[in-house]
């Protein structure tokens, strides 16, 4: 659907809503100017900050460094040329590091370090997007409400509420023109066992306390971060089989249905109005 730029004073609340930009610097900057862009009054990111891969960007000699991704070896001088490289990496969601090759060579034989130096570098990252928020949406009108994921380690949620502009959005009340947005960042169990999966009574418990909050009187928007849909078993004839993805391990048995969490919450208690 194509977004028209309208003006914010016409009335009404107007929201922009993104997700999954997995570590995406180029998203994240657009997600930025959104609010501007669109004439919107609220910029929602619902989660799954963090990207999926850390890129060594080793130090060679005469000043050269040398980064192998994307199924080549790219190599850049000091300065400018390194600067882009590192600029290329995150505009695929990556996470450039420089290291020396001794550091390189002891991270490939201690995956505990090199998973913890992987978090440290997100951490990081995470605390830039931030400080970025924060300049560009400095004296904004716009309300810019930031979550973590299923796919955010715990470190994030504290990263976002330390520092994002309107602090972390997940598990609390916001209102923004009278209406109230409850946020969460959790998702139901996965094939991939990310980072905050909660089995469906797990989810229950957090989506009714949350509900407890809202104003019944008032207007509400509920913003759960993406219902993964799991694998389920058909029937082809007389023999069964298992729906197939590349990420989900040969032989593992698909989770339950998902979803239900959600929507027993809404039985408990009356659904607020939405905006």
């Amino acid at each position: 659907m194509r977004l028209l730029r309208r003006n914010r004073d016409e009335g009404g609340l107007r929201i922009f809503y993104a997700a999954d930009i997995h570590g995406s610097d180029t998203c994240w900057r657009k997600f930025l100017k959104a609010g501007d862009f669109y004439g919107v009054d609220v910029i929602i990111l619902g989660g799954d900050l963090t990207g999926k891969a850390m890129v060594a960007v080793v130090r060679g000699p005469g000043g050269t460094w040398r980064a192998q991704f994307l199924g080549r070896v790219a190599e850049a001088r000091e300065s400018d040329e390194l600067r882009a490289l590192e600029a290329q990496i995150r505009f695929n969601g990556f996470y450039p590091y420089r290291c020396e090759p001794e550091e390189l060579a002891r991270l490939d034989t201690d995956p505990a370090a090199r998973q913890s130096r992987f978090e440290e570098v997100m951490r990081d990252d995470v605390q830039r997007w931030m400080d970025l928020a924060a300049e560009r949406l400095r004296g904004s009108p716009v309300t810019c409400l930031v979550m973590p994921g299923n796919d955010d380690g715990d470190y994030v949620a504290d990263v976002v509420a330390q520092s994002a502009p309107a602090g972390n959005a997940e598990e609390r009340l916001t209102e923004v023109k009278g209406v109230q947005f409850l946020s969460l960042g959790y998702s139901n169990i996965t094939p991939w066992h990310t980072d905050r999966e909660l089995g469906e009574d797990q989810l229950s418990e957090k989506i009714e306390r949350l509900v407890k909050d809202l104003d019944p009187a008032g207007r509400g928007q509920a913003r759960p971060h993406d219902r993964h849909q799991p694998w389920q078993r058909v029937q082809r004839g007389s023999a069964a089989r298992v729906d197939r993805h590349p990420h989900r391990r040969e032989g593992s048995q698909p989770p339950v249905r998902g979803g239900l969490s959600a929507r027993d919450a809404g039985r408990l208690r009356q659904r607020p109005r939405a905006a």
